[in-house]
């Protein structure tokens, strides 16, 4: 069985919950040296969520475990403090920055 269809049975219908809405974000992720114990396959979860495909995120958790660092951009974050929480509980240490870019003004027009 390769490694896509245990992933599948074990995530069922989470994968599919994807944020509707969010800015980009670039996330900085390291391993947490005091956490017992990380589970990749929840971190997984949390950036397919956030409309990071499979493929991507299983790479890039497995360069912080490698390499113990990776940088990742990620398409919609819509509460930062959500993700870090979810990421940090999953053993990983997180840092994020917005995607630098032109500011937009979303100001409703007097009539």
């Amino acid at each position: 069985m390769s490694w896509k269809e245990r992933f599948a049975r074990r995530v069922g219908g989470k994968a599919r919950d994807l944020v509707q809405s969010g800015s980009p974000a670039i996330l900085s992720l390291r391993t947490n040296p005091d956490a017992g114990e990380v589970n990749s396959i929840a971190a997984i979860e949390s950036l397919m969520r956030r409309h990071v495909p499979l493929l991507k995120a299983k790479r890039a958790i497995e360069a912080v475990l490698t390499e113990s660092s990776h940088d990742l951009r990620v398409a919609k974050v819509e509460d930062p403090e959500k993700l870090c929480s979810e990421l940090q509980s999953a053993g990983f240490l997180v840092r994020m920055a917005s995607v630098p870019g032109r500011a937009i003004d979303v100001a409703v027009p007097s009539m």
